[in-house]
């Protein structure tokens, strides 16, 4: 009994590379636009995982996702520049991510700060294009929409620590 490979990618050189040599691939996006973007490089077809963030909102933990989302947005400048989210990006850009998360691990609300209100004046994209996170049925649809796209998906953090979130997935699919 074999194993399967998977590697995670979120450039097209990397991409191309590993759809040669693995048996997946793991996409560091889940908006159906940039996993067709990302898709057109692969050179054999192998399965296709996409993994984000995931939450099902309202949740005591939407500053996780937003940071989460954030993270994403930034992991690749090719990609910024692909889909014009360079001054996107530059607004938050200089912001210290690990510290954020390093407080919000303390438990603080980060709402006060002004880092992080910097990053909740684009959060609207973030929900939208780059996290599996929404109402019940924003959530669903987004699932629908990412498995037009790909084989499987991934529920990523902080999806898993949302109780709440994890009962719903239940009952959506029950």
């Amino acid at each position: 009994m074999g194993f399967k490979v998977f590697i995670g990618c979120s450039t097209p050189k990397i991409t191309a590379l590993a759809s040669e040599i693995a048996d997946g691939i793991l996409f560091n996006y889940v908006y159906p636009e940039f996993l067709l973007w990302i898709k057109q490089h692969l050179k054999k077809k192998v399965l296709s995982v996409a993994f984000g963030p995931a939450l099902i909102l309202p949740s005591q933990y939407y500053q996780d996702l937003i940071l989460a989302a954030a993270i994403v947005m930034g992991s690749n400048y090719h990609f910024l520049e692909e889909f014009n989210l360079v001054s996107l990006w530059n607004k938050i850009a200089h912001i210290n991510l690990e510290n954020l998360i390093k407080i919000r691990q303390k438990g603080y609300d980060l709402f006060k700060l002004e880092d992080f209100k910097k990053i909740d004046e684009i959060s609207e994209l973030l929900v939208e294009k780059f996290t599996i996170s929404g109402s019940l049925n924003d959530f669903k649809r987004k699932i629908n929409d990412i498995l037009k796209v790909c084989d499987q998906l991934i529920l990523g953090d902080p999806f898993f620590r949302d109780i709440n979130s994890l009962l719903a997935l239940k009952q959506l699919f029950s």
